[in-house]
């Protein structure tokens, strides 16, 4: 989705870096998660990025992975 914009700053790629690299170690991500750390050491997710079709297209990511699996469902598999 993100090819779309070519433009983005540095702050922006390194929140998508940490976005990719939270996903392939849990497999999924919140977006309550976002607004916490680490994703909170780069900033709020609307300031960095402040286009709202980025933002929106940034969600639609995250949602698509799904909720992470909470810790009693680990224990019980």
């Amino acid at each position: 989705m993100f090819e779309h914009y070519p433009s983005l700053n540095a702050r922006q790629v390194q929140f998508l870096s940490l976005l990719k690299r939270q996903i392939a170690l849990s497999g999924a991500i919140e977006v309550d998660s976002l607004y916490g750390m680490p994703f909170a050491a780069l900033g709020e997710l609307d300031k960095v990025f402040t286009n709202e079709q980025q933002i929106d297209d940034l969600l639609a990511i995250v949602a698509s992975f799904g909720k992470q699996p909470s810790s009693i469902e680990l224990i019980g598999n």
